[in-house]
């Protein structure tokens, strides 16, 4: 016969104390007391229990406290009693900090020793690998400084981070530390390519080459007259256009091939002297009057004289040449247009060939086009003549 008092479950702020009893013939009723006040009780009314438990909650965290129980049955008052702490808090969580990539030294052609310092409160680290998006391939714990990582491809960039671990607690990432893999072994440098010819225009020059074997590019190199670089591109093809700083200038030109294994040997130099400066022909105006919103016959046929409504031959000519003159100041060199003389009457076919060539000026607001069988009115040749002039 007997009774115990225990506890039974603890938090910071809360106890749960339960009485046991057993061995007594009659019970009449039981009370648990926490801290000198009631908190369970059977009044011995219904099936009589066995046991009895009381939950006291709002208490200070490590905080010492005391519990009784009284049991009334047949023989007297029976009783026991219990004295404990509410749990402690927890320890403070201590996370880890932040490691460090030192430096990510090749080991291979696809790997790189991976060396890092971890930081304090730190057990180990997980280290990241990811493309050249920054999107992970995958993650490792490396068993210590340096550690191997292998990454999937040749010639390629890829991005390395890492974190702590302390338990369960992880640091934030370290920032990223990028790293490009070695040349596939089985691929060879690119041979020399072969500059053929340079064709300067201005201070732009047209570069002809030939790349050489196992070449997927080329690095275009551009020098000053000591052979001193002043700028390199890239370029896939042929021809490509280099622009130098002065015109009437000499220069140099060299190229060398560039693969997946790395750059090839530069080519020898080429020499190139830059074209003279372009000068804007002057402005053109009409010899003959023209009168806005009259027909005008282009070519006189017949006769000694002609009036004011009839441009010359002559005339025409000198106008598709400063036409030509203005389009070579701008760069083009393809330009066609038919000579007339005093015997031929200008129809759309010769008048258009000067509008197109005008037009070649200006692709974006280009003049309308003469339709044949109209007449030739006089506000289009004031029209070519304004349009030749703005040329800038």
């Amino acid at each position: 016969m007997g009774i115990s008092l225990s506890k039974i479950a603890s938090t910071e702020t809360s106890i749960t104390i339960q009485a046991n009893w057993s061995g007594y013939n009659t019970v009449y009723g039981v009370v648990i007391n926490f801290d000198g006040e009631q908190l369970a009780w059977w009044d011995g009314t219904g099936t009589s229990p066995t046991s009895l438990q009381g939950t006291k909650t709002g208490l200070a965290s490590n905080s010492l406290h005391n519990s009784d129980v009284s049991i009334f049955y047949d023989g007297g008052v029976g009783g026991n009693s219990w004295s404990g702490y509410t749990d402690s808090p927890p320890p403070p969580t201590i996370l880890p900090s932040i490691p460090t990539i030192d430096a990510l030294v090749p080991s291979g052609t696809k790997s790189a020793s991976i060396y890092y310092t971890m930081g304090v409160n730190t057990n180990s680290i997980v280290i990241e690998l990811s493309d050249s998006n920054q999107v992970s391939i995958g993650t490792f714990t490396p068993s210590g400084s340096p550690n191997t990582g292998a990454f999937p491809s040749y010639s390629s960039t890829y991005y390395v981070r890492a974190y702590g671990v302390n338990g369960p607690n992880k640091s934030d990432w370290s920032g990223y530390t990028s790293f490009t893999t070695g040349a596939d072994p089985t691929i060879i440098y690119p041979s020399k390519p072969t500059i053929n010819s340079l064709i300067p225009t201005g201070k732009s020059v047209e570069i002809n080459f030939t790349m050489g074997a196992n070449t997927n590019s080329v690095i275009i190199e551009l020098s000053n007259s000591s052979k001193v670089s002043f700028g390199s591109f890239s370029a896939s093809s042929s021809p490509n256009t280099g622009l130098f700083p002065s015109y009437s200038k000499v220069y140099y030109v060299r190229i060398r091939g560039v693969n997946t294994k790395g750059n090839g040997d530069w080519c020898d130099y080429f020499k190139v002297t830059t074209g003279a400066e372009a000068v804007r022909p002057l402005d053109w105006e009409w010899e003959t009057d023209i009168y806005q919103g009259a027909s005008v016959p282009t070519i006189f046929n017949s006769g000694t004289t002609y009036d004011a409504y009839y441009i010359t031959a002559s005339e025409w000519n000198n106008f598709n040449s400063r036409i030509q003159a203005f389009l070579v100041y701008k760069g083009f060199s393809s330009i066609t247009f038919t000579y007339v003389s005093r015997d031929m009457t200008i129809g759309s076919p010769i008048l258009n060939q000067a509008i197109s060539n005008i037009n070649m000026l200006f692709p974006s607001n280009p003049l309308p086009y003469f339709i044949s069988g109209g007449d030739i009115i006089a506000q289009l040749f004031l029209d070519m003549r304004d349009r030749l002039n703005s040329v800038s």
